[in-house]
This record gives structure tokens, C-alpha cells and sequence, in this order.
């Protein structure tokens, strides 16, 4: 039994439609039981007025081909040797009808004159009953002077055969003969019977109990005992047939009936909407409580991380900020929530880079917010943060805002650059050490062939005041050649100076490429982040073989066209700054390697000017800095230069592989 407590939970309307419902159905009940006779007593009309048409219209195809061939029979009697011509015309006629069997001309004394089959012969089942019922039919024909049907016969192949006799007259009222034909019964009635009909009804023909002809149309060869059958007395020339019609279910009008279906259907609507309804609550409350227990969770993480969070409109307006926010600037939630931008604890210069980065998002929503921001908290102090973020939309795709979270970098920065000022002065100082090791060992160097040349200067001018003549020329030739050695060995001090400041000695290695541009790119980190440049390792993990290069002067190139990378990006003011890397095997016998960027790029005029000495397109640029790149490129058995690209700078050097052969390392 139903819990009808259990409804009191839900809406009263609802149950009150339940009720109404059920109520009006028992109506629609009862009102079907009363019309129901009426509808049908009006498609049994429908089906007798139908049969008496079809009885019509059998009559009336009968006499049609009765008259026909009574036509035959005066056109012979006219010409009594015209036999031939009956059984011609005859035989039209049995073509062309296939409801007539057999046609026979009899004498008044009732043998065959003349006859006409058909073409393919079928054979009675009680050939002496026939005979002697056609031969009474000839008698009461001739007696009664009226067409006489002879009671159906079954045939051989299923079929039944309705003879019909029709005597004929003179001009003086003498009797001449008589017609007798055979109709196919089965054809009859299929031929007579329209599709309509068919279609409407299912319908047989009995006579004595014994079913003649049946027409089903496809559906049930029996009639149906709930539906009401009507039946007809068919009388062609004296013989009665009897049939039976049912309207197919399809074709009743059961108005009502269809009424109170949809009535039932709407009954089960609604049951279903109540069963619903009860499994929609204690599912919403499932999901409700499901809902409750996420947010808890969702407000302890956000209240436990020490990032902001926050929750943007679409016109920047903030409309959710987390605690972790809130103390980070040091106002209240009621003192920066749904306030229109520009925001007071931002910065006018912070703001205008807020503003544009608005109309980045709303012109490509897909775009990943990220924004080195500054923000002024309440006391005043200025911070240094990291939004990054993503777009929000609603449920139909639209977008309505963002989520942003900001990261208080502002120790982590200070740290940085403490960090890089002390590499710096690090650097420094290894740099004046470098120099008065090299100034200490260069004086060391030329102090000896300087102190020997004063020495033997001295010592010459001595011999020359004290008395020339002691001066011999073997002497001053010796003491010449003496200040001459001493002479080239400080010029050649200097010049092994000279050759070191050009040119360092190569000291070629095996390097595996992917793994040693991985240890130059992490020399770059801190500068790449300084200068907001976000850089993409395409080597990682590559298998190669190894290169055969000086690893100190290729770190050198590499970092050298990577801060030119940087430079440039800077310079251009471009927002989103990309580097890529990329090395792979260029030749048989050398790997390339690339650095690419996102920056205006190189002029196709400027191709070969940039690796000129002294030409730079820096401000505060040397002009040197490529050309000892491509000088030292091309001393490791490598080659520099760049290309000319829309989509930025593109610089690309070559270097050896190594080669290992017959047990012999070229890298030694």
C-alpha cells in the first residue's frame, strides 16, 4: 500500500492533480462504457451499407458478362453454321475474363451445340452430382423460362464453380436454347472485391457451411470475437451465398476509446512525475549534502595555503578574495570586494598593465593570465607578486570572469637579488685577482730580460766612460747580441699576451649535447626570470651522439647568444617572452644547434653586418661579442649565422661529431 504520509512532504498542488486525475479517469470510465454501443452500432451500419454495395456491384458484373454472351449466342443463330465464330468470341471472352471458366451453347433439349474452355482444364470433384444438378438447372430453366444458378462445386485445384443457365428466345416467344457458363468463384470475388475493402474488412463467403472465398489482406484469418460481425445473404440467380464481414480494428472509430488511453497515459505521467519528483529531492538532497561537504573542503585549502585567491568579473570587477589575500594586503574583505577597477591598493603604473591584460583576456579568453604585479598594502609598503590565473565560464560556454592567484614574492626577490649582487662582487673580485695574478706573473716575466738589458746597458756605458780603447768590437758586438736576446724575450712575453687575449688554446672533448645545454640553461635561470623570459628546452632526453668541441668556449657562445636572445626581447617590450632551444644532427659529420625567439628579429639586411667587428644594434653594445662567437665557432670546426624570420630571432651554429676509430680517442 502507498504511504499517503509520505505525501506530505511534497507540494499539496501536485497531489491535488494526482486525485483530479485519477477521478476524471473513472469518468472517462464510464462514459466509455455508455458510448461504446453507440460507435458500435454505427460501424455495423458502416459494414451492411458496404456488403450491399458489394452485392450490387457482383450483381451487376454477372449480368455484364451475361449479356456479352447472350450477344454471341443471337449473332449465332443468325448464322446457324457460325460455330467457329462462337468458339472464337468465346474464347475472347475467356481471356479477357478470367472469372469465366467454360462457356456452352445447348440445343432446347439440353445438349452441347457448341463450346468454349479454358485453356487450362480443372477437373470437378463430383463430376455425377454436377452433371445431374446441371442437367435439373436445364429444366427449370426451360420451365420457368428464367437464368438458373447451379449450387457451387469444389474443384480440383481448391477453387469453386458457380454454373449459371440462361435461356434464350426467338421473336415469336419460341424457345431456342439456352447459355451456360461457369464462373470461377474465387475470381469472382476477388475481382469484384476493391482494394478499399479489403483494406476495411475481413470478409468471407459461405455457402452451406462450406467457406467459398476468404479475404484476409495481411492480417488476422479469423474474426475476433469481441468485435461485431455482420453478415448478408448474397442471392446470384437463385442461389444463395452467405457473407460474413468484420471491420478491422484499425479502421473502427473508437474515439473514445483512444480518449481514454491518452487519459491512462496521462494517469501514468503523472504517477512518474511523482516518482520522480521523490527521487529528484532525495537526490538533490544527496548532492546538496555532497555540494556542502566540497566547499567545506574547498574553503580549508584555500584557508591553509599561503597563495591568494581570488575571483574576478568579466570587467575586472573582484566579487571573492580568500583570507590568505585579505592579510597579504591588509584590508578587509568589505574594502576591496566589488569595487570596478582601477583598485586602490594597486599602483597607478601596476594598473595600466591590469587594464591591458583585461583586454588580452576578453579579446582571447583562452589566454593563461600571468603578471608580475605590485601591490600596495594598506600600511603603504609596496609587494612584489606573481598572478597567474585561467578564464571561468558559466554553464552554456559563456565567459563570465577568471580565477587568479597571487604568489607574495617579495622576500623570495630580495633574496634573488642579495644573491645575484654577491655573485656579482664574487665575480668581481675572481676578475682583479685574474688580473694581478696575470699583471704579477706578466712583471715577473719581463722583469729578468728588463733587469738584464739595464744590466748590460749599464755595463757598456761603463766601458765607454772609463776608457774606449778597452771596447773592443768582438766586446760591443756581444754585448749588442746580449741586449738584443734580452729584448725579444720581453717582446715575447708581450706577445703570448697578445695571442691569449685573441685566442684561447682549443681543448676539444667528448659532449653530449642534450645534457651539456641543460647545464648552460641552468646558469641562465636566474637571469631568464629576472628579466620575465620563459625559455623551452627542446633537447631534454634526446639520444645523439656525442660532439667534439671545447666545452668552456661553446658555453661561452651559447650563453652569448642567449642573453643577445634576451636583450632583445627586453628592448622590444614584448609582453610574452620565449626562448627555445633546439639541437639535432644537421650533417654526417656535424650536430646543429639553434636559439630561437619571439623578438623583432633580424633585418635581411643586416645578416652579415651583425658578425662584423665594432657593428652593433645595442645602445650600450660593443660590437664584438658575435664576431669572437663566430671566430671561435669556426676554430672548434663549426660555422655561426643567423636568418631573417617574421616570428623572431633565429640564430643557428654548427659543431663536429665525435669519432671514435680504431681504439683511438680524437678528443685526446
Amino acid at each position: 500500500m502507498f504511504d499517503l504520509s509520505r505525501l506530505k512532504k511534497y507540494p499539496k498542488t501536485l497531489i491535488l492533480i494526482f486525485f483530479l486525475v485519477i477521478g476524471f479517469c473513472v469518468f472517462a470510465q464510464w462514459a466509455y462504457q455508455k458510448v461504446s454501443a453507440s460507435e458500435q452500432q454505427k460501424n455495423v451500419s458502416q459494414t451492411q451499407a458496404d456488403l450491399y454495395w458489394f452485392e450490387q456491384t457482383l450483381r451487376n458484373d454477372i449480368g455484364q458478362t451475361q449479356a456479352k454472351l447472350m450477344d454471341i449466342i443471337h449473332d449465332g443463330a443468325t448464322h446457324p453454321k457460325s460455330i467457329e465464330s462462337f468458339q472464337s468470341r468465346g474464347s475472347e471472352i475467356l481471356g479477357n475474363n478470367p472469372t469465366v471458366v467454360h462457356i456452352s451453347w445447348l440445343r432446347p433439349n439440353g445438349t452441347v451445340f457448341a463450346d468454349s474452355k479454358a485453356r487450362t482444364p480443372r477437373v470437378t470433384q463430383e463430376p455425377l452430382m454436377r452433371a445431374t444438378q446441371e442437367q435439373e438447372g436445364v429444366n427449370r430453366a426451360r420451365f420457368n423460362a428464367v437464368s438458373v444458378a447451379v449450387s457451387s462445386f469444389l474443384m480440383s485445384d481448391g477453387d469453386y464453380e458457380l454454373t449459371l443457365i440462361q435461356p434464350f428466345f426467338n421473336q415469336d416467344s419460341q424457345l431456342e436454347g439456352f447459355v451456360q457458363s461457369s464462373y470461377s468463384l474465387r475470381s469472382l470475388f476477388a475481382r469484384v472485391l476493391p482494394q478499399w475493402f479489403s483494406g476495411k474488412y475481413h470478409s468471407q463467403v459461405t455457402q452451406a457451411d462450406t467457406v467459398i472465398f476468404s479475404d484476409t489482406y495481411g492480417e488476422s484469418t479469423h474474426f475476433d470475437s469481441t468485435l461485431p460481425v455482420v453478415q448478408r445473404n448474397l442471392r446470384i440467380a437463385g442461389t444463395s451465398f452467405d457473407m460474413s464481414a468484420q471491420m478491422y480494428p484499425s479502421q473502427q472509430e473508437w474515439r473514445l476509446r483512444q480518449f481514454f488511453i491518452g487519459l491512462l497515459f496521462l494517469l501514468l505521467v503523472c504517477i512518474g512525475s511523482l516518482l520522480a519528483l521523490v527521487i529528484d529531492r532525495r537526490q538533490r538532497r544527496a548532492v546538496e549534502k555532497e555540494l556542502r561537504a566540497q566547499n567545506r573542503l574547498r574553503l580549508t585549502i584555500e584557508n591553509s595555503v599561503d597563495v591568494g585567491i581570488r575571483a574576478h568579473a568579466i570587467d575586472g570587477t573582484m566579487f571573492y578574495a580568500n583570507d590568505c589575500f585579505l592579510n597579504m594586503i591588509g584590508f578587509e574583505a568589505d574594502e576591496v570586494l566589488h569595487l570596478p577597477p582601477p583598485l586602490h591598493y594597486v599602483p597607478k603604473e601596476e594598473g595600466q598593465k591590469l587594464l591591458k591584460m583585461i583586454r588580452d583576456v576578453r579579446a582571447n579568453p583562452s589566454t593563461k593570465l600571468y603578471l608580475d604585479l605590485k601591490l600596495r598594502k594598506k600600511t603603504g609598503e609596496i609587494l612584489d607578486t606573481i598572478m597567474r590565473g585561467g578564464p571561468m565560464y558559466d554553464d552554456e560556454g559563456n565567459l563570465i570572469g577568471w580565477i587568479s592567484t597571487i604568489e607574495d614574492v617579495t622576500e623570495r626577490k630580495r633574496l634573488e637579488a642579495f644573491q645575484a649582487n654577491e655573485q656579482k662582487r664574487l665575480e668581481t673580485i675572481n676578475h682583479l685577482l685574474g688580473l694581478g695574478e696575470m699583471a704579477s706573473s706578466i712583471a715577473h716575466e719581463l722583469n729578468q730580460p728588463l733587469s738584464a738589458i739595464s744590466g748590460y746597458a749599464t755595463g757598456l756605458a761603463n766601458y765607454i766612460q772609463r776608457d774606449d780603447r778597452l771596447l773592443s768590437r768582438e766586446r760591443l758586438v756581444e754585448v749588442t747580441e746580449k741586449i738584443r736576446r734580452q729584448a725579444e724575450r720581453a717582446a715575447n712575453v708581450t706577445r703570448r699576451v697578445q695571442m691569449f687575449s685573441k685566442q684561447k688554446t682549443i681543448e676539444a672533448k667528448s659532449v653530449d649535447l642534450p645534457l651539456f645545454v641543460e647545464e648552460v640553461l641552468g646558469f641562465m635561470e636566474l637571469e631568464l626570470r629576472q628579466k620575465r623570459c620563459v625559455l623551452t628546452n627542446h633537447t631534454a632526453g634526446m639520444l645523439m651522439t656525442p660532439a667534439l668541441v671545447d666545452p668552456t668556449m661553446i658555453q661561452q657562445i651559447l650563453i652569448n647568444l642567449m642573453r643577445n636572445a634576451i636583450d632583445a626581447l627586453v628592448d622590444a617590450q614584448v609582453v610574452h617572452r620565449a626562448i627555445h632551444v633546439y639541437a639535432e644532427p644537421y650533417t654526417a659529420d656535424h650536430h646543429i644547434i639553434c636559439v630561437k625567439d619571439n623578438g623583432p628579429g633580424v633585418a635581411p639586411d643586416q645578416l652579415d653586418k651583425i658578425f662584423l667587428p665594432f657593428y652593433t644594434t645595442k645602445a650600450q653594445g660593443v660590437g664584438i661579442g658575435l664576431n669572437i662567437c663566430r671566430t671561435i665557432i669556426e676554430s672548434n670546426g663549426g660555422r655561426l649565422w643567423a636568418v631573417s624570420s617574421p616570428e623572431g630571432g633565429e640564430f643557428y651554429f654548427t659543431v663536429p661529431v665525435f669519432v671514435f676509430k680504431d681504439g683511438y680517442d680524437s678528443s685526446k
